[in-house]
Formats: structure tokens, sequence, C-alpha cells
């Protein structure tokens, strides 16, 4: 990425780094709004990538209480390499190939789980010191609002064997478009 960066500030590229909040379509040039300006394009790129989906139980969450990237992550790839997790018990919540992968990097702190059977009714006790969610990716297209064909999953529809989206000048790549190979 960093050789993409210098080849687009070499061609004149101004790189803006904001959270865009929504964008507007509807006429050429296009509108690309953040908290703190709006930006103006003749064609826009959307590589907005896909976020973990979380499950939301007690303690799953960030802050004081919760155990949000201080023993729970959605990526064992990312944060396996942590020492602190180096031959410890791990958990993986999920199926198919996301905890396949998830499952062959172990990570971080955590104390236990209490888990319940939810057939039998029964709690027990995990003692693990990583949890990782590995329940599937939700893409990051909601600020699109719907101004682009987007499939039953909102990933953005492509042409085939291109990066065109149903709105001419507007492209999306990678796994904002892209549920099979990421």
């Amino acid at each position: 990425m960093d050789h993409c960066r210098k080849q687009s500030l070499r061609f004149g590229t101004q790189i803006l780094t904001e959270t865009i909040n929504k964008v507007d379509f509807s006429t050429t040039p296009f509108k690309v709004f953040t908290d703190s300006k709006i930006v103006i394009a003749n064609s826009i790129i959307v590589a907005t990538s896909v976020v973990a989906k979380r499950l939301d139980f007690p303690g799953s969450g960030e802050g004081l209480r919760g155990f949000w990237n201080r023993g729970i992550s959605a990526c064992a790839v990312c944060d396996g390499a942590a020492p602190i997790f180096k031959n410890r018990p791990l958990e993986v919540i999920g199926g198919g190939d996301s905890a396949m992968e998830e499952a062959t990097f172990p990570t971080k702190v955590l104390g236990g789980l209490k888990v319940k059977n939810v057939l039998s009714r029964e709690i027990s006790d995990l003692k693990v010191l990583g949890l990782f969610f590995a329940i599937g990716h939700k893409p990051a297209t909601k600020f699109l609002d719907g101004q682009t064909k987007l499939d039953s999953g909102g990933y953005v529809v492509t042409k085939p064997r291109t990066t065109q989206t149903s709105v001419p000048g507007v492209f999306a790549t990678g796994d904002v478009q892209d549920k099979k190979y990421r």
C-alpha cells in the first residue's frame, strides 16, 4: 500500500484521511460527505472492506467492563502474534472457513468463558485466555445508502471481471465487492 500511495502522490493525488458518512451519486460530479468537509469527485473507488460480525453478550463489548481488544477479537491472524497468547488456551466461535483460519492462529488475554448449551441449558466454564469471533463479515457499505446496486448480503455488485458498479463513474474493489475470495 505504501507503493500505491507514493505512486498516487507522484501523479498529484490529494490524499485525505477522513471517515465518509454519506455520498451523493445522483449527479456528476459526485459528492462525498465527512464530518468536516464535502469532497467533489468525477469518479469514486469504493474499497471500504468488511467489518467482522460480533456476538453480543455481557463482557463482549468495549470499555471498562468489556474485553473487546483485551482478550476478545475477530482476527486471530492479526492479533495472534502477541506473545501473551503463545501456548495458551484459546477459543474460536464460528464455523466454516473463517473459523478454521482463525483457529490456526492463537491470541490475547481473558480469564475464561461461561458457555451455555442451548439444548440442555447446562452451563460450563472454559478456562481460556483469548476468544475470537469467526462468524462472518458484513461489508462496510451503509454509507452508500443504496445508491449502488448491492447483493442480498450488502456487498457492492460489479460487472463481471471489472470494478464497474451500477453507477457510471463509481467503482468497487476488494472485500467490499468480493465475498468469495476476500
